[in-house]
């Protein structure tokens, strides 16, 4: 089984209600998708599945200096956590 290398970005302001889809193609907004994903804090990343499963959560910046390594490091846990979630056999 191959792995699309495909990587979606989506920019989330908790404090509109601005039209956007979810993962599964319903309508929704801004506020909603932050509430239903306990999104409260500014910044935070999210990095998720194409089901909408969070893998890893990064709240705030604490460290400006080390923030993209940390964030680096987020990306690889949850990549490998997405390869062992493809390769699982049920």
């Amino acid at each position: 089984m191959s792995i699309k290398k495909k990587v979606i970005i989506r920019h989330v302001n908790a404090e509109t209600l601005e039209p956007m889809k979810d993962f599964y193609n319903n309508k929704s907004n801004h506020d909603r998708f932050a509430f239903e994903n306990g999104i409260n804090f500014y910044p935070t990343v999210v990095l998720m599945n194409n089901y909408g499963v969070a893998l890893e959560k990064k709240i705030g910046i604490v460290d400006l200096d080390y923030y993209w390594t940390g964030l680096d490091q987020l990306i690889d846990k949850a990549t490998n956590k997405l390869k062992q979630q493809i390769n699982a056999k049920l």
